[in-house]
């Protein structure tokens, strides 16, 4: 499986209502498109903000519990001890709006490795713990970082991690929105608001924002979970022994909860994935296609898109030999022209892969089976025009995530 995150787009007005998907040059995607089992589906839920841990979840099928933060915290190597929390903490900027305290920008506008060290110091000798509690934390670098919280005799119950939205999903939106309101919690909100006074008395940063307008004024907790036992990614696959290659500390840390074996994708991709597939089964390439657009003009979508066909599907390809199944699918959208995430639906293509042609996957068996004839037969696209793209929906029909995985893991 090869996630694009971040692939699919809306029409852009400059591109006469064509998508950054649609305008560029795919051949590789389009060939797997026009061959394959192809359509859109929708692996998040259209309420859900979608991130990454949320698309490992849902396909997966772990816990809805399995936090953010106990994945980053896998990652790290610095596990919770029994009966602690964590959280996931991000050095962010606040300013004051017209009804309420508006996310500025959650990366505090630039916090180096060596400021995150600093803050972090800064907090621990100003904001002591109450009596019965204990707090540590570990530094990731840039703006985020990881805090363990412990209540002695007390396991806190999971209201104390609910509200607290991603910071990146709330840009430009007032926090008092997106923050717990379970009494559980109130010790964390009251968290958040005394750091803001702290940092306020912080030198480097008063001297920061005097200079730059703008700076870290206050930490955002989120992601917040207890250690729990996870079942092993093997499981879910149907017993095949499962690795994920990426770059993502998040998607590392849930490989690790899983026990699958984690890999860096290295210089060439290509190879990588191919000497992976000689020891496993079930292979997850993630590829962060939206961290090359996010910010820029559409036609820079364009060539991130143009570089993500040609120098990772291309190569696959060519060196994959050996007779193996091919999903390569989107988990969400990102509108480069408004710069916004969104939860349409987004395309997949599955394709078996002999090492030199392309044919559809085998029809699962069973009820889904005759539920698939009835609603139209292989799902192969007809309209080769469209190739890889947002128009793969054509026929308005959004498979389902479970449909999508019957398909891939059957026979």
């Amino acid at each position: 499986m090869v996630l694009a995150r971040g692939l699919a787009d809306r029409p852009v007005a400059d591109f006469g209502g064509e998508t950054p998907l649609q305008k560029a040059r795919t051949p590789a995607l389009d060939r797997l498109a026009d061959t394959g089992f192809s359509g859109l589906w929708s692996p998040t839920p259209e309420d859900a903000y979608p991130s990454l841990d949320g698309f490992l979840k849902n396909f997966y099928g772990s816990s809805g519990a399995l936090s953010s933060g106990l994945m980053m915290a896998a990652a790290a190597g610095h596990l919770p001890e029994t009966g602690e929390a964590v959280f996931r903490l991000n050095f962010v900027c606040l300013r004051p709006g017209a009804t309420s305290v508006v996310m500025l920008d959650p990366t505090g506008f630039g916090v180096t490795d060596e400021e995150n060290r600093e803050l972090i110091a800064y907090l621990e000798r100003q904001m002591p713990p109450d009596e019965g509690e204990s707090f540590r934390y570990e530094s990731l670098g840039g703006c985020e970082a990881l805090l363990f919280y412990k209540r002695a005799g007390a396991t806190l119950p999971q209201e104390s991690f609910r509200g607290f939205s991603p910071p990146y999903a709330i840009t430009g939106s007032p926090i008092g929105d997106h923050m717990p309101v379970a009494e559980a919690a109130r010790r964390f909100v009251h968290f958040v608001n005394d750091s803001q006074m702290v940092l306020s008395t912080h030198a480097g940063l008063r001297e920061k924002a005097q200079t730059r307008m703008f700076a870290a004024n206050s930490v955002w907790l989120w992601g917040g979970g207890l250690a729990e036992e996870v079942e092993r990614m093997s499981e879910k696959t149907g017993g095949r022994n499962s690795a994920l290659i990426t770059d993502s500390q998040l998607a590392k840390g849930f490989a690790k909860l899983g026990g699958a074996d984690v890999y860096e994708p290295g210089e060439e991709v290509s190879a990588t994935v191919s000497e992976v597939l000689s020891g496993h089964d079930f292979v997850c390439l993630i590829e962060d296609v939206d961290s090359m657009s996010p910010w820029r003009e559409p036609e820079e979508k364009i060539e991130a898109i143009e570089k993500f066909d040609a120098g990772v599907i291309s190569p696959l390809l060519e060196r994959l030999r050996e007779p193996c199944r091919i999903l390569v699918a989107v988990d969400h959208g990102f509108s480069a022209e408004s710069q916004e995430w969104t939860a349409d639906a987004v395309p997949f293509t599955i394709a078996d892969f002999d090492g030199e042609n392309l044919t559809p996957p085998k029809r699962p068996g069973g009820l889904a089976a005759l539920w698939e004839l009835m609603r139209g037969g292989e799902g192969k696209q007809r309209n080769s025009a469209v190739g890889f793209s947002e128009e793969l929906g054509g026929t308005g029909r959004v498979h389902s995530l479970d449909a999508v995985k019957k398909r891939l893991f059957a026979g």
